[in-house]
């Protein structure tokens, strides 16, 4: 679906409150994280690679956001959150920040730390929630992912709108290839629900008027009877064959 207006100005407006809350500072790291004792359930931690420090700017950019339903001694049990990128489709709902992105992906127990990876402890859940509804621009965001949701369901209805018409249309299309079926018994075309309408029947007898000779040799060798033909041209009719 294209991306309208609002929904570009919600994005743009989360993505800038939640940077807001990790100005950019000299020397500002974030801690590494070097066992699961150091964490709390409803922490939020980053994943990030072992070769430079990690800043807020890096977390912000490309570390990968976690949300911590437990830990242990080594490990700890994840689940994957979204935090705001700049785009409609990677914008969660800021009101409830941290809630699982795709909430039929189970969470997963990771070590802490390993060779090529590090963990980093960015703050309590409800910590950060609080601090994204207290910033100044979150009535604004509200009222822009408001908006934005309102368009994302009137592209969605559109979408379905088109989407049962096209179905309504090609309807009599495989009636007709189903009639010839039972009319037949056999499978004389290929009936394909998922393509355009002018692709919906194929096989060799979709072409050059052979399904009418096919059907006229059915009835000669006394196969169909002359209702049966004349029911089937109908169909033949209908499919434009």
């Amino acid at each position: 679906m294209t991306t309208t207006s609002a929904q570009h100005r919600a994005a743009q407006l989360a993505l800038r409150m939640f940077a807001d809350l990790w100005p950019p500072q000299p020397d500002a790291y974030i801690a590494e994280v070097t066992e699961g004792r150091q964490l709390r359930t409803d922490d939020l931690v980053v994943i990030y690679s072992r070769h430079e420090p990690l800043t807020p700017e890096k977390a912000l950019s490309w570390a990968a956001w976690r949300h911590v339903d437990s830990s242990s001694a080594r490990t700890a049990v994840l689940r994957h959150i979204a935090v705001p990128e700049g785009t409609w489709d990677r914008t969660p709902d800021m009101t409830v920040f941290g809630e699982p992105w795709h909430k039929l992906r189970p969470p997963s127990r990771m070590y802490v730390t390993t060779a090529n990876r590090r963990m980093a402890r960015v703050g309590a859940l409800n910590d950060v929630r609080a601090r994204i509804t207290s910033h100044p621009a979150f009535g604004e965001w509200q009222q822009a992912y408001a908006a934005a949701e309102a368009d994302e369901r009137d592209q969605r209805q559109q979408a379905q709108a088109l989407l049962d018409a096209v179905k309504s249309a090609r309807a009599p299309y495989g009636a007709a290839v189903r009639r010839l079926r039972e009319i037949t018994g056999q499978d004389l075309l290929i009936w394909c629900d998922f393509s355009t309408l002018e692709r919906s029947v194929s096989g060799w007898l979709a072409s050059d008027g052979r399904l009418r000779v096919y059907l006229a040799g059915l009835k000669g060798v006394g196969t169909l009877t002359e209702e049966q033909y004349h029911e089937a041209l109908k169909c033949a009719d209908t499919l434009g064959l």
